[in-house]
């Protein structure tokens, strides 16, 4: 009959007998409690230093928000990671201009990426303000020009520039129902209307240099003239005057409108002069520019 026995061996009951088997000589780590066998130490946890939590990023919901100007401010909480050594990327905006903005973050860590997206609406649901000029009359100073409308005008709380449109954009004869529209960039818009109708004031006709004389002091005198400017609402006809037939143009004397003579004195040797029609809507046609001379310049040339 075969017996056996229990010894302790370096903490460890071991049976001892004719068919007891005896463990491999084994060593203790100092100061870890790490055991290892003489072929070197065994790891029992490979994945020691590694974050056990789910590598996943969550961003805040989406938002939307009332614009309140053409920037309006906003708050977008930035995701945090669950574990050190992973890495949130992205920065969350402090203003946003009206629409629809998706604000992304990027979550980095032991060679793998996530990425999750906060949408933050600026709402703009309100249309601009819109100014019409007044109904009225339209000046249109020669027949070569087109009556262009005079332009609305237009504010927005939420954007800076307006789409200001007019229909039509020309005027014909007659009174024309002119409607203007302003659009913002939401899309949102307001109209409003005038009626206007277009006045001809056009350039007098046959302007030209009637007379010319030496007076006594020596100087050159002479007489403009020309004809009314046709149907037309005229408050006057300024003469004007320059050295150059391309101006700078000085006024040399304003005249009624039931008048067409203008008597002046040449300054120079050669001046150029031309005669602008005024109205109560403004300045109307321009003459043609004509030349004068003085006596003794005029009997050189």
């Amino acid at each position: 009959m075969k017996r056996s026995m229990f010894v302790v061996l370096a903490g460890l009951a071991v049976a001892c007998g004719d068919d007891a088997v005896v463990p491999a000589e084994t060593d203790t780590d100092a100061g870890t409690g790490t055991a290892g066998t003489a072929d070197g130490p065994s790891t029992l946890d490979e994945t020691a230093g590694a974050c056990a939590e789910p590598f996943e990023i969550e961003c805040a919901p989406d938002q939307s928000i009332q614009c309140v100007g053409p920037s309006t401010p906003v708050t977008v909480e930035a995701p945090v990671a669950a574990c050190d050594q992973w890495d949130v990327l992205g920065t969350p905006p402090t203003e946003l201009p009206p629409g629809e903005h998706p604000v992304a973050f990027e979550l980095e860590g032991e060679g793998m990426t996530a990425l999750c997206t906060t949408v933050v609406t600026v709402v703009d649901d309100d249309a601009p303000f819109i100014n019409c000029p007044d109904s009225g009359l339209v000046l249109r100073p020669s027949p070569e020009v087109e009556a262009m409308v005079p332009m609305a005008s237009a504010d927005d709380l939420c954007w800076d520039t307006l789409d200001i449109s007019a229909d039509p954009p020309v005027l014909g004869p007659g009174i024309t129902t002119v409607e203007y529209t302003a659009t913002d960039g939401s899309g949102n818009s307001v109209s409003c209307t005038s009626d206007l109708e277009v006045v001809d004031v056009f350039a007098v006709e046959g302007f030209r240099l009637i007379a010319g004389e030496l007076t006594e002091a020596g100087e050159t005198e002479i007489t403009l003239a020309w004809e009314p400017s046709p149907a037309a609402p005229v408050t006057g006809y300024r003469v004007e005057t320059a050295l150059a037939e391309d101006g700078p143009w000085d006024t040399v004397g304003v005249v009624a409108g039931d008048e067409q003579l203008l008597t002046t004195t040449l300054g120079e040797p050669s001046v150029w002069f031309r005669v602008v029609t005024e109205s109560e809507l403004g300045d109307g046609g321009i003459t043609q520019a004509r030349r004068a001379f003085t006596v003794g310049s005029a009997r050189d040339a």
